[in-house]
């Protein structure tokens, strides 16, 4: 089983993929022809993740597809698919992975720091942010979400002492100081052009390790195991799937195998 994430640079056994590249899921995958692979992607590129599956699944079509989007930047897509990968080493079943996935997303956070609000399209800054901006880097955070809003740091760190807070590579120390907490540097690189995304920015990972298990009879379409709600891999179900909270329910069914894509 193959775990991909698009627009990240990938992660120990998580493989990264550009999201402006038709074949670059293809060209990953390669010789490996793995049975299963899960494609993570924030929700903004599901479109890109879904036709890079398309164009694997036309060239390898014994090979089941699952594309997740997700409200999570890449590097909180790496470091969940990363886990998943470390919990379910043995014998990993893609049922299993999907439910870690899912359940892992829905507790996990994705923030974003900016040293200045400048170039920031979504919220769009106020003018005292930008005129604050001009002078000095007050820094603000916003959170992934459906009511994105920045937040200056002066009102305290957006974490807790015990979180387990991740960063991409190399990060300002006034971001330091303002979490306030120990940050896990990881050897990421994030493609950037995301909507949330600036000169000034850097993503943030708050990281839940999570444990949801299939558990239930092999799936007659993909075969991997099913949860009592039908498959979380391929979406194959006989009822309506079992929504994760804070993820839709089509995203927690899975989306996708052998070339069909929710």
């Amino acid at each position: 089983m193959l775990i991909v994430v698009l627009g990240s640079s990938g992660l120990n056994e998580v493989e990264g993929v550009p999201t402006g590249d038709p074949n670059a899921l293809l060209q990953v995958v390669g010789s490996q022809d793995p049975r299963y692979v899960i494609v993570l992607c924030p929700r903004n590129n599901r479109t890109e993740a879904r036709e890079q599956a398309h164009v694997l699944i036309a060239a390898q079509p014994r090979t089941n597809v699952a594309v997740l989007p997700l409200g999570h930047h890449p590097l909180t897509l790496t470091l969940i698919g990363a886990s998943v990968r470390e919990q379910l080493r043995t014998g990993v079943d893609p049922g299993d992975a999907v439910g870690h996935i899912n359940s892992s997303a829905a507790q996990s956070r994705s923030l974003v720091w900016y040293a200045r609000a400048w170039g920031l399209r979504e919220p769009q800054p106020t003018a005292g942010q930008l005129l604050a901006s001009s002078f000095r880097s007050p820094g603000y955070f916003r959170e992934l979400g459906p009511a994105p809003a920045l937040v200056p740091a002066r009102r305290g760190s957006p974490v807790g002492n015990h979180d387990q807070v991740y960063v991409a590579g190399d990060s300002p120390a006034l971001l330091h100081r303002q979490l306030g907490v120990t940050i896990r540097r990881v050897p990421v690189d994030l493609e950037p052009g995301q909507p949330w995304d600036t000169r000034h920015a850097a993503a943030v990972t708050v990281l839940v390790r999570a444990d949801r298990r299939a558990g239930g009879q092999a799936c007659p379409s993909c075969g991997a195991r099913q949860s009592g709600a039908g498959c979380s891999f391929c979406g194959t179900r006989s009822a309506r799937p079992e929504a994760v909270p804070g993820i839709p329910a089509d995203a927690a069914a899975g989306s996708g195998s052998r070339g069909s894509f929710g």
